[in-house]
């Protein structure tokens, strides 16, 4: 257990010297989801998260968005996720520290996006360095360990009631 929070705790510092976090400038959010087109999504790595959290996908794409989906391979399993922009990751995406691979990262980066979201709860390297190399001009995550060195739109956390959390951002999105 030590030993893992050792691993992340390197992995962070690694990243966060390698992509220079967000500079804190002042930031108009009143509608930045109806004027940006291109979104990329990191989902949940659990399954139940993961199902719940498909309804701001859902939201993204009625509203006519370019979306391209970061998701862990054996979610995809009968999912119907085949008509976005799918970058799959695997273990083998990974690096001994929980980061992602190089390749991943080179492949991640070569597209520009106007807004990142995090959907995820959990707060470990790969996530964290996902967040940071992601090239967006907004950048949303839940309030988890880190968030707000990459994020420029925190959005509060409800661990016990992640449904409550997704419709919370839902009803958020709806008003930008």
């Amino acid at each position: 257990m030590m030993f893992n929070n050792l691993k992340e705790a390197i992995a962070k510092k690694i990243f966060v010297r390698r992509f220079k976090p967000l500079e804190r400038k002042p930031i108009i959010f009143n509608s930045f989801v109806k004027e940006a087109r291109k979104f990329l999504i990191l989902l949940p790595q659990s399954k139940e998260m993961f199902e719940q959290s498909l309804k701001i996908v859902e939201f993204l794409k009625n509203a006519g968005k370019e979306i391209s989906l970061i998701v862990q391979g054996d979610l995809l399993e009968g999912t119907n996720l085949l008509e976005f922009n799918l970058k799959p990751f695997t273990e083998e995406d990974k690096t001994k520290l929980g980061a992602p691979s190089k390749k991943f990262l080179t492949e991640l980066r070569k597209n520009d996006y106007d807004v990142y979201i995090d959907l995820s709860f959990s707060h470990n390297s790969f996530e964290f360095a996902i967040g940071c190399a992601a090239k967006a001009k907004f950048k949303i995550a839940f309030n988890k360990k880190g968030a707000e060195i990459f994020g420029n739109f925190i959005l509060p956390l409800e661990e016990n009631n992640p449904l409550n959390s997704y419709e919370n951002f839902l009803n958020s999105l709806e008003m930008f």
